[in-house]
């Protein structure tokens, strides 16, 4: 079995993408019902962010303090506050996952050159850091799964950058992996599931209007069909009247009339057929087909509503 391979209800089991017109649609509908969300997340985060650079001055020098200043500030800060306001704008809120993404990396390495900048015999071979950006990656921003792992194996590659470059212990960089990879696992399965049923969601969602569409459809179908039988039997009898006074009572005097009047007159049965073929039509109306009448309304398309063949014209 590919896993690759759609799913039956049209999205794809592994990485969870619909076809290419769907998935825009789903792209552009999550991000409508989420933005608001998507926004305070990321305000969250900045703010907890810059509430994480105050407590150095509970700990750290003030050359420390100074250097972790410059990277909060400058490295990581811009990236988050850009990500905030696109929220704003309309033209680039299809951007956002994207721009998020790249926020919460800059955070990590933010992260990674603080501990090369001011290492001390405290340091902690597992940043916890890297822990909470794996968990905000796969949950709390609600981004795709595929950023989750772009996240969570960019943090991977951040530890063993510092416990190679910083020179620690080898059991330390087995160790703080592990970890990070379990968080991997844990956050993935998280945000797996939250992305998988999310998505069926919009399916039943999509579903449930289409199926919604098509019962007001039947029920306008069927409103229309019983008005047509009611127009077919009013318009029948007087067509049969004008038909039976024409074939008793005026073609045969049709010789005794001048050529120029006897032309029009001829023109009743053809009339009649045409009425009465209209008539048809409306009877055996399957479908409704609409075209426009006048700007700003509709009108049934007879020649469109059932499965017969339309005469030629005469």
């Amino acid at each position: 079995m590919n896993p690759f391979a759609p799913s039956t209800h049209g999205m794809h089991p592994l990485i969870l993408t619909f076809s290419r017109t769907r998935e825009r649609r789903f792209r552009r509908y999550y991000l409508h019902h989420n933005l608001k969300y998507i926004r305070i997340a990321g305000i969250v985060a900045t703010l907890i962010w810059v509430l994480f650079g105050f407590t150095d001055y509970l700990w750290a020098t003030d050359e420390v303090i100074r250097t972790n200043a410059v990277y909060r500030n400058l490295v990581v800060l811009p990236f988050q506050l850009v990500a905030i306001l696109s929220s704003y704008l309309k033209r680039f809120r299809l951007f956002l996952p994207t721009l998020f993404t790249i926020a919460i990396l800059s955070v990590g390495v933010g992260l990674s050159l603080m501990n090369h900048a001011n290492q001390t015999e405290d340091y902690v071979t597992v940043e916890v850091g890297y822990i909470l950006l794996i968990v905000a990656g796969y949950t709390f921003f609600r981004l795709r799964i595929v950023h989750g792992l772009l996240i969570g194996g960019m943090v991977l590659l951040l530890n063993v950058v510092d416990n190679v470059s910083l020179g620690l212990p080898f059991t330390s960089l087995i160790y703080s992996t592990l970890v990070l990879v379990v968080t991997n696992i844990f956050g993935g399965f998280a945000g797996y599931g939250m992305e998988y049923f999310t998505r069926l969601e919009y399916l039943n969602r999509q579903r449930a209007a289409a199926e919604k569409k098509m019962d007001l459809e039947m029920a306008n179908l069927r409103s229309v069909q019983e008005l047509a039988r009611t127009v077919a039997h009013e318009f029948n009898n007087p067509l049969h009247v004008i038909q039976g006074i024409y074939d008793l009572h005026i073609e045969p005097t049709l010789p005794e009339r001048e050529e120029e009047e006897r032309h029009r007159i001829e023109r009743i049965p053809a009339m009649v057929e045409h009425m009465s073929e209209l008539v048809n039509r409306i009877v055996s109306i399957t479908r409704i087909e609409r075209r426009d009448y006048v700007p700003g309304s509709k009108m049934l398309d007879l020649k469109r509503t059932d499965d017969r063949p339309t005469p030629p014209s005469e």
